[in-house]
C-alpha cells in the first residue's frame, strides 16, 4: 500500500514564481539550475540591498552610495565597450570575448542557421575572492 504524504510538496511564504519545493536534488523548473530544490536556498542580493550595504560601510548616504555605484557600473561599462580590461586586483578583471560565427541548428525545424559573430563579457575572480567564497569545512 502507498501511503501519500499528507503535507504539499511547496512549503513556505514564497510567491509562486519562486516556491520552494522539498530538497530531491533535480531543477525545479526544466534545466534551469537558478532554481535548484534545496532546503536552503540561494539568496539574491539586489541593486539597492547593495547601496544600502555600501551608504552603511563607507558611512555615506544612500544617494551618494547609489551615485558610487552607477559610476562604477557605466565606468566599466565603457570600458569594455572600447575594448578594454578592467581589472580589480583581488577581485577580479572583467574582460570582452569574441565567440566566431558558427552553424547551429534551429531546434523547432532542424533547419541549419548561421549564428552571426558576437562579443560577449567575461568575469574572472581573483584570488581573494575565491579565497573568500570557499566554503570552511
Amino acid at each position: 500500500m502507498i501511503r501519500l504524504h499528507p503535507q504539499p510538496l511547496l512549503t513556505g511564504p514564497w510567491p509562486p514564481r519562486f516556491q520552494k519545493p522539498l530538497d530531491c536534488g533535480v531543477p525545479a523548473r526544466g534545466n534551469d539550475a537558478r532554481f535548484f530544490l534545496s532546503s536552503n536556498p540561494v539568496r539574491t542580493m539586489n541593486k539597492a540591498e547593495l547601496v544600502d550595504a555600501i551608504a552603511a560601510d563607507a558611512d555615506l548616504s544612500k544617494a551618494a552610495a547609489q551615485r558610487a555605484l552607477d559610476s562604477f557600473i557605466n565606468n566599466v561599462t565603457k570600458a569594455l565597450a572600447s575594448g578594454d580590461t578592467v581589472s580589480l586586483i583581488g577581485f577580479g578583471s572583467f574582460s570582452v570575448t569574441e565567440r566566431q560565427a558558427r552553424t547551429g541548428r534551429n531546434p523547432r525545424t532542424g533547419e541549419e542557421i548561421t549564428i552571426e559573430a558576437s562579443q560577449g563579457v567575461k568575469f574572472s575572480a581573483g584570488a581573494s575572492l575565491k579565497a573568500a567564497v570557499q566554503k570552511k569545512k
